[in-house]
This record gives structure tokens, C-alpha cells and sequence, in this order.
């Protein structure tokens, strides 16, 4: 073959430039490749301030609580356990936005969409390319061999008028040797074009050629506060959950000193019917009520441990992780001023039509609508649009001797008819049903939010006066359980009522904490209802300035 003698005779005088024209090549690949941490950063930022330009237009606070943490320090929950045990309410807040699977899972999707608005971001942008090629040429017929090698470079970009423009330039370097009567020939050559196309009637709207990016936009607009709302809501079942086992603990401490009172009981009695003073079924009626309580405290015991188990779970806390929640939460509710509430109905609702995320996202979907209605009209007409396009080249033998070639350019106006529009129309009556379909979601979700500020207005109210009637039903208990003893001692009240008077103690004391959890999560709901509560970057929920009242408890 003749090939390889016929390259090694290729003129030498461009060894060089072949040197620097690779060399350049490969440098400007090499320089423009980001590292793994490079490209991860500057995603990040990219993401990030979408992030924060929706949150912005949303109203709501910045902070950063959709930034994703480092993967390596997922498993670090026991690490921030406190070291008693005792897992405050606080604490569990905290750990609920930072472990809880579900709630991580939103937060990467409000990420991963927020990634895909950069993607269509930079389809408006001014995009680079460029490319290196070298080939290795032989046509047998003719015993032409040699070698070519070229650098390409361009950019693109839509503008926001409709306009699409793309250049690109491109320099070949070559050297080809001739079998026929062995002579080299070697040259470089450059290749500038251009293409400019500027649509004048379909699609040629500011709002047509954005609609891509403003959807994007307004779907991550739409996320933000998504997320905003699923972080109050689900703060809320976080603290109602540890509200709840804190009352299961309550009540099986209750459980429990009701049968140690009740095993004392017994014993008193017991001695008592020794000497005669008190009838034997006395005794026995003692025994059956101790039972009793021990069987009651029993099943307490295991419902605490069960919902225990379900509060772990919901911080991410591995089920056999020792702790208990801190009592004082519970306390702290009781010294709370549970005034007369003062503050209407009326206002609640308005409140909530004011400030909930989702009904401001059911009203901009009906903006949404009226905007594909406008494009989807638009698009049913003729295409007009005018390009223009220009390639200017140059050859020579080095690149010092470039010489210009014939240069081309070329203007045109290119119409399609509207002939064939059925897509379109199809696509424009959808549109006109996307729109009332939205108004009508817009009007079911602001009933819904109603009859939801009705309902917590309502739970409320009737939780306040519960809680009320339930600590005069205890105060009422605990005086009638002293008197009892007192008769009792004088021999005017039986052993049966002093056992029932106990029993009604019991059951008012477990009756006070049901009603006084019920009111802390009807209190909840209602600022959930109308949203207006304020969720701080530790999870730590708060009542926003603008409430529209000021009876409930802070529950932080």
C-alpha cells in the first residue's frame, strides 16, 4: 500500500501549523469543560435563583429552606437527638423539615422543576458551539491520499421579537497528495454564515414566542407555593401527631396513679374488713375497680408506645431510638390565656380568600387559560416570515494568504397559506374549554376554602367552650372526691361512692386533656385554613403579622 510512504512525504512546512491548530483545538475543549463540583455549583446557582426570582413574585419570605443538603449527612438524625431524650416540640419541628422522607421528596421535586426552568431559560439565551474534526482521505480510483482537520465555531439564540439568529464559522487545514503525479497540495480555508429569521404574522407576538418560558415560569410560580402550603400543612400533622402522643402519655401517667390510688384503696380496705368496720363485697368491689384501672393503663400504655413509634417515623427516627417528648409542651398549653375568641367568622374567611396559596394558584390558571386562548387564535393564520442568510469563505495556501472567495447573499420572504389549519382549531377550541374548565375549578376551590374556614371556625369555637366546661367538670370532680372521702370516714357514704367519685375524677382529668389537645389542634387548623401561618427555616410555626386575631395561643 502506498498510503503510509506517501503521508511521511506530505511538506513539512505545515507540521507546524498542524502543531498549533490541534493544539488549539484541544485546548478550547479542554478549557471548556467544567468539572463534576464545577458543573454541580453553577447548576445550583442557575436553580437557586429561579428559586428565589418565583419566590419573590409569590410575596413570600426567602429563606432557604429548598436548598438540598449534602447527601453524605442523611443518616446523621441520631446525631441531633438530645442527649436526655427528651424530644421538645421545637426539636421535633426541625427534624421534620430536615429527615422526614416525604417532605425531602417535595422539596427535590420543587428542584427538579426548577432545573427544567433553566433549561427552557436557556433556550433564549445565546447558546455556543464548536466542534474539532481530522480525517484521513484516500480515493483508490484516483491514489489520492492525505489528511484534514478542522475547528468550527457558532452561536444561536431566540430573542424575544420571534427572531432567530445562528452564525457559525469554520477553518479547514489540509494536505492532499496526488498519486497521479505525486504533487502536495496544502491549504487552509474559512467559512463564515449567517441566518436571520424573523417571523412577520403566526407566532410573531412577544407573548406567542415566550409562552414556553412563561408557562415554565408560572408552573414553577405555582410549585413554589405548592410547597409553601404542603410545608404549613405538613407541619401541622407533625405537631398534632406529637400534641396527641404527648396526650397518650398524659393520660397513661393518669391511668396509672388512678390504680395506684385505687391499690391503696384496696389495701385501706382490706385492714378495714379485718376489724369488722367495712363489709367484705366492699373489699371485693375495691379489688374489681383496681383491675380495671390496671387493664385501662395497660391499653394506654401500648396505644403511647404505638403512636410513639408514628411520631419517630415521621422525623425519620429509627422506631427502637429511645425517647420521650417533653411533658412542659403539655403544661405549657394549659397556662395558656384562652380568652373569648374575638374575632368573626367573616373575617377568617376573608383572611383565608386573601392569603391561601392555592386559591392564588386556581385564579392565575384562569390567567393562564386566557392567555393560551389569545396564542391558540393567533396560530390559526399564515405563516410570513423573512430570512435572511450571507456566507462569506476565504482560501489560501497558509493562513497568512487567505483570500476571499465568491461571497453569497440571499434575502427572502417565505408565506405559508393557511390552508390546513385543523390542528390549530382543534387546538384553539381546546383552549376555550381549558378556560372554563379553569374558572370552574377557580369557583370549586374558593367554596372549598369557605366551607374549610367554616368547619375550623366551627371546631374552634366548639373546642374553646369544651375545654372550658371540661376543667369546671374537674374542679366539679376533685370537690366531690374529697367530700366523698370525708362522709365516707363518717360512715354517710359507701365504699361505692367513694370508688365512683374516683372513677369521675378519672375520667374528667383524661376528658380536660382530650379537650385541651382539641383545642390546640382546632387552633391550628384554622390558621392552616385561612394561611395565615408562618412557617420560620427551622420549621417553627408562627402567626403571620397580619392575623386576624390575637386569642389563640401561640403554640411555639
Amino acid at each position: 500500500m502506498k498510503a503510509i510512504p506517501v503521508l511521511s512525504a506530505i511538506n513539512t512546512r505545515h507540521k507546524a501549523g498542524w502543531a498549533v491548530f490541534l493544539l488549539t483545538g484541544i485546548l478550547l475543549v479542554w478549557g471548556c469543560g467544567p468539572s463534576p463540583e464545577e458543573a454541580a455549583s453553577a447548576a445550583d446557582k442557575r436553580i437557586y435563583g429561579a428559586i428565589e426570582k418565583a419566590t419573590k413574585k409569590a410575596g413570600l419570605e426567602q429563606n432557604d429552606y429548598y436548598r438540598l443538603d449534602d447527601p453524605n449527612q442523611r443518616e446523621a438524625v441520631r446525631a441531633v437527638l438530645p442527649q436526655n431524650s427528651v424530644l421538645t416540640l421545637t426539636q421535633a419541628a426541625a427534624m421534620a423539615v430536615t429527615y422526614n422522607r416525604d417532605y425531602l421528596l417535595e422539596r427535590d421535586n420543587l428542584f427538579q422543576l426548577a432545573s427544567g426552568v433553566t433549561d427552557i431559560q436557556h433556550l433564549y439565551e445565546i447558546i455556543p458551539g464548536g466542534s474539532i474534526q481530522e480525517d484521513y482521505l484516500r480515493q483508490d480510483g484516483q491514489e489520492t491520499v492525505g489528511t484534514a482537520g478542522g475547528l468550527g465555531l457558532g452561536l444561536r439564540q431566540l430573542l424575544a421579537a420571534g427572531t432567530q439568529v445562528g452564525a457559525n464559522l469554520s477553518l479547514t487545514c489540509f494536505d492532499l497528495l496526488s498519486g497521479g503525479d505525486g504533487s502536495i497540495k496544502s491549504g487552509f480555508a474559512s467559512v463564515f454564515s449567517a441566518t436571520v429569521t424573523q417571523p412577520l404574522l403566526r407566532g410573531a407576538s412577544r407573548k406567542a414566542v415566550l409562552e414556553t418560558l412563561t408557562q415554565a415560569e408560572r408552573d414553577l410560580l405555582y410549585q413554589i407555593r405548592y410547597f409553601n402550603r404542603y410545608r404549613k400543612t405538613f407541619l401541622v400533622t407533625v405537631l398534632q401527631t406529637y400534641y396527641e402522643t404527648l396526650q397518650f402519655y398524659d393520660q397513661m401517667n393518669n391511668a396509672r396513679r388512678y390504680y395506684l390510688t385505687l391499690a391503696e384503696i384496696h389495701r385501706q380496705t382490706q385492714k378495714q374488713a379485718a376489724v369488722g368496720r367495712v363489709p367484705l363485697f366492699e373489699v371485693e368491689q375495691t379489688y374489681q375497680d383496681q383491675l380495671d384501672a390496671l387493664n385501662t393503663y395497660i391499653d394506654l400504655r401500648n396505644d403511647y408506645g404505638q403512636m410513639l413509634d408514628t411520631l419517630k417515623t415521621m422525623l425519620a427516627i429509627r422506631p427502637d431510638t429511645e425517647l420521650v417528648l417533653d411533658i412542659q409542651e403539655l403544661e405549657a398549653l394549659k397556662a395558656s390565656d384562652f380568652a373569648e375568641l374575638n374575632f368573626s367568622e367573616e373575617a377568617a374567611i376573608q383572611a383565608a380568600l386573601n392569603q391561601r396559596l392555592d386559591l392564588a394558584n386556581a385564579a392565575d390558571r384562569v390567567l393562564d387559560a386566557q392567555r393560551h386562548v389569545e396564542i391558540a387564535a393567533e396560530m390559526l393564520g399564515a405563516d410570513l416570515a423573512l430570512i435572511g442568510t450571507t456566507s462569506v469563505g476565504s482560501f489560501g495556501a497558509s493562513p497568512d494568504d487567505l483570500r476571499r472567495t465568491e461571497d453569497m447573499y440571499n434575502l427572502s420572504l417565505r408565506m405559508d397559506l393557511p390552508l390546513d389549519r385543523k390542528a390549530e382549531q382543534n387546538r384553539y377550541r381546546l383552549t376555550l374549554a381549558e378556560l372554563m374548565q379553569n374558572q370552574r375549578t377557580h369557583q370549586g376551590i374558593t367554596d372549598q376554602v369557605i366551607q374549610e374556614v367554616r368547619s375550623a371556625f366551627r371546631n374552634l369555637r366548639t373546642a374553646h367552650e369544651q375545654y372550658r366546661l371540661a376543667l369546671n367538670a374537674q374542679e366539679l370532680a376533685q370537690k366531690r372526691m374529697h367530700n366523698t372521702l370525708r362522709l365516707q370516714k363518717v360512715g354517710r357514704a359507701n365504699m361505692r361512692d367513694v370508688l365512683d367519685a374516683h372513677e369521675d375524677y378519672y375520667e374528667a382529668q383524661e376528658n380536660a386533656t382530650d379537650a385541651l389537645v382539641e383545642y390546640a389542634v382546632a387552633a391550628l387548623n384554622l390558621y392552616l385554613a385561612t394561611d395565615t401561618l408562618k412557617v420560620q427555616p427551622d420549621g417553627q410555626l408562627l402567626k403571620s403579622a397580619d392575623s386576624f386575631g390575637n386569642s389563640m395561643p401561640n403554640n411555639n
